[in-house]
Formats: structure tokens, sequence, C-alpha cells
């Protein structure tokens, strides 16, 4: 009788717990500061991510030979692939860009060195420093400094050249806004790219450089707390497929060696974070610019991008500069 009283019971409690409402769980709604912060750290990573993405696509830069020299910015110095002692290199470069009226100020220094080579290729590794400020329309700042180390390498087929690399780091990001900051934000990132290019000499030393390639770049931020403003985590997953040429003019100045550069590209994003702040529709892009060299030490260059054409919603424009090393 007790056992049948106490099934009785129990039976009871279940019908009771089946037939009692569920309570609905609300989410509180984001805060107009919220919202605004979001976003703003979105329109961040996506200006730093493309941005970075361009300086390692635009590395490639004046290949001296079929098979013969190859001299890269942003990543790899010259290779004098016969009888070969790989080099180290340093590199300096920096860029301004003006996105949405978001204002990014970016500067990257990469050391690195050749440790394997062979007749038609080279091995390295690298580590490249980028420090970032943008100053938002909003009023918001952020401030970073983050680092990506990985390896790279060249390799040329028959007068085709693939410049490949894997870089992984991470960033420590200031961010400021509303009166209030937060310091030492952490975000992870990885990137990854491949650049393939061939030469052909025209008269008069011109040189035409048809290229394309692959990148992907990924940035997770972690959440974050502004004065009383909680702020989600950020993923940014972006990559880009290019296909463009350059053209290289000679001149001489001062009795310095130099080219003229014109370039122009299609450029198609994808990923998961195309179409926000940064575009998944083919859009154009095209450079300017003039670089001095002597090919066994050093090279200088400055130049005018302006990308985004054909895109309503997308633009970015800016001045590159840059100075690369071999030691």
């Amino acid at each position: 009788m007790r056992i049948l009283k106490y099934l009785t019971l129990v039976a009871g409690i279940t019908l009771l717990g089946f037939a009692a409402p569920a309570v609905a769980q609300t989410v509180p709604a984001k805060s107009d500061e919220q919202i605004s912060q979001e976003k703003s750290t979105r329109i961040f990573l996506d200006s730093r991510v493309s941005t970075i993405l361009f300086s390692q696509t635009d590395r490639l830069s004046r290949p001296l030979g079929p098979l013969d020299d190859i001299e890269t910015t942003q990543g790899t110095g010259v290779a004098e692939l016969e009888g070969y002692n790989g080099p180290a290199w340093f590199s300096l470069s920096g860029r301004r860009s003006s996105l949405g009226g978001d204002d990014l100020d970016l500067g990257i220094v990469t050391i690195g060195g050749d440790i394997v080579s062979g007749p038609n290729g080279i091995f390295g590794i690298m580590l490249q420093n980028d420090f970032a400020f943008q100053d938002g329309s909003d009023g918001g700042t952020f401030d970073a400094t983050g680092y990506m180390a990985g390896l790279y390498g060249i390799q040329q087929w028959a007068g085709l050249t693939v410049d490949a690399r894997l870089l992984a780091g991470e960033t420590s990001n200031d961010i400021a806004n509303f009166g209030a900051r937060a310091d030492n934000v952490k975000s992870q990132r990885w990137l990854a790219a491949i650049q393939l290019l061939t030469t052909q000499e025209l008269s008069d030393g011109l040189l035409l450089v048809p290229n394309g390639g692959v990148s992907w770049f990924e940035d997770r931020m972690d959440a974050y707390t502004l004065g009383i403003t909680p702020v989600e985590a950020e993923t940014i997953q972006y990559g880009q497929a290019n296909l463009g040429a350059k053209a290289y003019v000679p001149i001489t100045f001062g009795g310095a060696q130099g080219d003229i550069v014109i370039g122009g590209a299609g450029i198609l994003g994808f990923g998961a974070s195309a179409g926000e702040q940064v575009p998944d529709d083919l859009r154009g892009r095209v450079d300017l610019g003039i670089e001095f060299y002597n090919a066994d030490v050093w090279q200088v260059s400055a130049g005018l991008f302006v990308d985004g054409l054909g895109q309503d919603e997308y633009e970015a424009t800016g001045l590159d500069l840059g100075v690369t090393l071999w030691f």
C-alpha cells in the first residue's frame, strides 16, 4: 500500500510538471552604446584584416629575370638561386586608408631569413609585427599591436613563380569610447596566402607582371567591457582572390635605378565576414607608385591606391610607404 501511494504521488508531481506553463526567458535588449561599440569593433577588425591581406598579396615586386633572381617586398628579399646563400632581411611599410569615415593607420615591420634553398626555390621563417590605430567616426579609438610568425616559401617552374606563406599570432588591443577604456583585449589570428606570377619583358626594359592569388585571414577578438558596456566577442573570417597585372617602367634619378609602377586588379571577397564592412562582390583596385633600389642592398617605395572600384558601399584609399633591406 505504501508503495502504491508513493507511485501515485510521483505520478501526480510529474503530471503537474508537464502541465505547468513554461517560463519564457527574456534576453535583455542591447543598449545603443553596446550596439554602436560592437559595430565599431567589427569595422576596426574588418579594416585591419583587409589591410594586412593587401600587404601580403602585394608583396611580389619586380622580378629581375625568369629564373635568375627573385625580388619581393613584405617578406623574402632577394634570392640568388644559383650558388645561393640565404640572406636575412628586414622590411618596413606603412599604410593609411579610410573606410566609411573611419581612418586606419597601419605599420608593418617584418624580419626573417631563408633557411633552405635549392636551384629554383627557397624556404624560410619570418616574424611580422603590425601596429594599427583607428580613429572612428563615433569618437572611439582602437590602438593595437600584434604579431604573426610562420613559414614562407618560393618556387619557380619554367618561368612561373609561386610564393606562399602561413602565419599565426595574436594582438593586444586598447579600446576607448564613451569616456571609458578597455586595455589589453586579446585577439588570436592566422593567415594563409599563395601568389603566382610570371614576368614578360617588353621593349626598353619595360616589365609586365601578370599575377593572381588567394589569401585568407581569421581574427578572433575576446569579449570585453567598456565602462559598464559589455561587448561580445567578434570573429572575422575573410578571404579574397585577386587577378591582375603590374607594369614596371624603368627610370633613373641621380644615378639611382628605379621604376614607375602601374597596377590593376580584380578582387573577389569571400568568407563568413564578406558583405559586412568588406565586400563580397567583385571589385577593382588600381595602384600608382614609384620605387628605387639597389637589388642587393635596399629598396624604397611610395605609392597611392584606390580600392573598391565598382562598389557602392565599399571604398578604401590610401598611401603606401615601404623600405626593405637585405643583409
